[in-house]
């Protein structure tokens, strides 16, 4: 994926996910935040993007990786831009929904200062964290479900995260999305268990040399 395949992905992502807060802000906000994950994957050699191609058009890609940023960095950088879309979508805040989305980034990003100015030492007894592979997005045009193209983005991912040494790949699902779970539990992807259960899945990842 490059700066030039922006236009698509976005178009790309909102047809994937027609009700995400993202998708409902509008097209310029979608298309900033796959700028700035290229952005933020250039310095980072833990970050892949790739698009599929059939037929000389992109109908597919994924983004996903391990670096800091990914959300809080975004509205960092785009807080104009999503302040504006907010504005030509200002019916969309008196959703509930959407009112506790905009609750969690904010929360995020409070979080994320905080943790600027003063570190809490971890907890003596906390066990290491696991380095995990995330995959940011995965999205298929819908005249191309069915005919391979998401087996084969993800089967690019978890080759490079193999390569680089992950034991293991997270994502998350809209847990009422039985479609996409159903995919990624026939790829091995296992759910993450938590009860109430929210959406995450792993796959454990085989040594490269089992």
């Amino acid at each position: 994926m490059d700066h030039g395949d922006l236009a698509v992905v976005a178009a790309l992502h909102r047809a994937a996910f027609p009700e995400s807060l993202l998708s409902r802000l509008g097209v310029s906000l979608v298309t900033s935040y796959y700028e700035w994950q290229l952005q933020r994957g250039a310095v980072s050699p833990a970050f892949r993007a790739l698009v599929a191609e059939r037929g000389g058009e992109v109908c597919g890609f994924v983004v996903g990786g391990r670096y800091q940023g990914a959300t809080s960095g975004f509205v960092r950088r785009y807080c104009h831009v999503l302040a504006l879309a907010l504005l030509r979508n200002a019916h969309l805040v008196v959703s509930r929904e959407v009112r506790q989305k905009l609750a969690a980034v904010a929360a995020s990003l409070v979080k994320v200062a905080a943790g600027r100015v003063r570190s809490a030492p971890p907890p003596v007894a906390a066990a290491p964290a696991v380095r995990s592979f995330g995959i940011l997005a995965l999205a298929v045009s819908p005249s191309r479900e069915s005919a391979g193209v998401g087996r084969a983005l993800m089967a690019e991912m978890t080759r490079a995260a193999r390569e680089l040494e992950f034991p293991r790949m997270n994502l998350t699902v809209n847990p009422g999305n039985a479609r996409a779970i159903a995919f990624y539990e026939r790829g091995g992807w296992q759910r993450h268990p938590d009860n109430p259960w929210r959406g995450g899945m792993i796959l454990p990842l085989e040594s490269p040399q089992s």
